[in-house]
């Protein structure tokens, strides 16, 4: 589920993603001349308001349909119905309980709790489905998160985080405690990473990771068994893999930053689609961050400089945009 996060971490290493940030610090400051609050459907400008998103992070659906959403900047969560209304908001900046600082992955479980990468408070929240906060883990293993990106959530309750500053994988239970950390030093049999940004658990129980330019299939047991990609633009490249979904027949989808494209793989790595450019029209995207699936294996997209998310058909087929 990808993000802000990835964003943050690549301005070290690419200088084009100063470039988005400086862009998002002058939005930033134009957005407040907005006085009017159009409904979310459609909305054309971005702002703090309920009902306007701003630089949204990660993506998130309940079994539900209902869409959760990391607003990063302005550091709320967004629930919407399954046609786009605002349901709640939730958060405001701060390190209390229910609050954030650059909320990035989200991920809801069977029961209606919801888990968030808080960034750079460094740590994971859980909240009710009310929003009500329930827990806040920033030290697993006597280990502190150092800012955690994305998280998921496998079929049996299993809470998986992306630590990219400390590159790796940490599984939790959905207390909090640490089962197992995968890629560290400790845990050599499980590979190692250089900076995870995202993380999907398919339903077999096989684990995806974004690390950079490549993405690694692990087995249920925490074992590499494939990696795919490497820098670059050809087909099977990545330039910033920063969020991954997967649907019901164990497809992977990547939402690629840098490139401002979403390619779909099989479960075996091969390019199966590719779509989107950069550029502000319908289907086109200006830094997309994150992507998660429904029942039906349509595709949701966070669109992070658009300001907005635009709902797809699996075939690429845009089918709404909300902002």
């Amino acid at each position: 589920m990808a993000t802000f996060r990835g964003i943050w971490r690549a301005r070290r290493a690419r200088p084009a993603i100063a470039a988005i940030l400086t862009c998002a610090a002058i939005l930033h400051a134009a957005a407040s001349v907005h006085a009017v609050s159009p409904p979310i459907a459609s909305a054309s400008h971005s702002g703090s308001h309920v009902a306007l998103l701003r630089y949204p992070g990660g993506i998130a659906l309940d079994a539900y349909g209902n869409v959760y959403i990391t607003d990063s900047i302005d550091n709320r969560l967004q629930k919407l119905s399954p046609d786009g209304r605002v349901l709640a908001t939730w958060g405001g900046p701060g390190a209390g309980q229910a609050k954030f600082n650059g909320p990035s992955g989200i991920a809801v479980d069977g029961r209606g709790y919801i888990y968030v990468a808080d960034t750079r408070n460094h740590r994971v929240q859980k909240l009710a489905r009310d929003g009500r906060p329930v827990a806040r883990w920033s030290r697993t293993r006597s280990r502190l998160l150092f800012e955690p990106g994305d998280v998921s959530l496998d079929g049996h309750g299993k809470l998986y985080v992306a630590d990219g500053e400390n590159a790796w994988i940490e599984v939790l239970s959905s207390a909090g405690k640490t089962l197992e950390r995968l890629g560290s030093f400790e845990n050599p049999s499980t590979g190692q990473f250089a900076g995870p940004t995202a993380v999907a658990v398919d339903a077999d129980g096989y684990l995806y990771v974004a690390d950079y330019t490549w993405i690694t299939k692990l087995s249920p047991r925490g074992i590499p068994i494939a990696t795919w990609g490497r820098y670059g633009r050809q087909k099977g490249r990545f330039e910033l893999p920063n969020g991954l979904a997967v649907d019901s027949r164990r497809n992977v989808y990547v939402s690629d930053a840098m490139m401002n494209r979403i390619v779909k793989l099989s479960t075996d790595g091969r390019t199966l689609l590719r779509w989107g450019s950069a550029g502000h029209r319908p289907g086109q995207f200006e830094g997309p961050t994150d992507v998660a699936v429904d029942t039906h294996d349509n595709v949701y997209v966070t669109d992070f400089g658009n300001h907005r998310v635009e709902k797809f058909s699996p075939a690429g087929r845009l089918l709404a945009t909300w902002k």
